[in-house]
């Protein structure tokens, strides 16, 4: 696998290289010496009108939750690496029955999850727990870039999530998110948690880049024009 990794990204083979985050350029450029000047920058994209069709008050009747309790959501598998247990406890250290957690995707739910954690397993309707939420918590160990911080995002619901995510360089610090350095601070987490809560009318959020997925289709596009056209110049 390394060695078809080396391969794949050796300048010698690889014309260009469309990477999701700076922090994967980064990484490709460090590590396989690929130069920059022959890497394009296009970011997921989502299809933002659905994350925006959530049903809020349907959504909270339906877990029971109380208009005085402040949801955080957790979405995704891979829970270890995607950080669930650093958002398990800071809920712990917070101490506080008001403030609950949802956590969307498959896993195995941990033996002593406190009781204001639910698992609710895939949801089909995700869209219905962005609207039911009022932040997104999401500190991964590593991502190159995570398609739920976009989606959460395109539900105006603000974010806090680690520099270990390559989705992290949309956030817009205080405005839209919160961005921790190191995904095991728990305290850094709480803070943010705490933040956020303080301002409960706080979403929509506003988000100046582009989340669309027609943005991420025509810059990908782009890159394969620009491709096409080198080589066919060279075969003439």
């Amino acid at each position: 696998m390394m060695d078809l990794e080396t391969r794949a990204y050796s300048p010698a083979n690889t014309r260009h290289l469309i990477i999701n985050s700076e922090m994967v350029g980064r990484d490709v450029c460090t590590r396989f010496g690929f130069p920059e000047e022959r890497m394009h920058l296009v970011r997921n994209g989502v299809e933002v009108e659905r994350w925006q069709r959530g049903d809020r008050e349907a959504q909270r009747a339906k877990w029971g939750l109380v208009p005085d309790e402040f949801l955080l959501l957790f979405a995704g598998s891979g829970w270890e690496r995607k950080g669930l247990p650093f958002v398990i406890a800071a809920l712990e250290k917070m101490s506080d029955a008001s403030l609950k957690l949802v956590v969307a995707g498959k896993g195995r739910p941990p033996r002593n999850a406190p009781s204001g954690v639910r698992f609710v397993g895939p949801m089909a309707d995700l869209e219905n727990a962005y609207a039911a939420a009022d932040l997104f918590v999401f500190p991964p160990i590593y991502e190159p870039s995570a398609n739920v911080v976009f989606e959460a995002l395109a539900a105006g619901l603000p974010v806090v999530t680690s520099a270990w995510n390559g989705a992290a360089e949309v956030i817009e610090e205080g405005i839209n998110g919160t961005v921790v350095a190191d995904p095991s601070d728990i305290g850094a987490l709480v803070d943010a948690i705490q933040s956020w809560r303080a301002c409960p009318n706080a979403r929509p959020v506003p988000v100046r880049a582009d989340l669309s997925l027609e943005r991420n289709v025509r810059e990908t596009l782009a890159v394969l024009e620009l491709a096409a056209a080198e080589r066919a110049a060279e075969e003439r």
